[in-house]
């Protein structure tokens, strides 16, 4: 990291209330600060800014689509059941047809 990146980093993390008491070189480096108690705080802040901006997951997502346009939802949920349905019932006429 060149010198004035670092500079700007510090800085930043001073302004925000990340670190204090910052010691400077001759050449501008922090050469010491003290980290804040502050930070935990700062860091969940982050970590929550993040949580919001991901996107929902697939759950959420489908009952909200539900929610939009439940007619197509009840004909997926009608496919599906018939789907799982119409297989199970011609197995099980072949099974009564092979047993009498």
């Amino acid at each position: 990291m060149d010198d004035k990146k670092y500079d700007i980093l510090i800085r930043t993390m001073e302004n925000f209330g990340a670190v204090e008491d910052i010691t400077s070189l001759s050449s501008g480096y922090a050469s010491m600060f003290k980290i804040s108690p502050n930070v935990l705080q700062i860091v969940r802040e982050i970590e929550s800014n993040q949580d919001s901006q991901e996107t929902p997951d697939i759950i959420e997502q489908i009952k909200s689509r539900v929610k939009a346009n439940p007619w197509t939802a009840w004909r997926i949920i009608v496919f599906i059941t018939l789907s799982l349905l119409i297989p199970f019932v011609n197995n099980l006429l072949g099974l009564i047809e092979k047993i009498f």
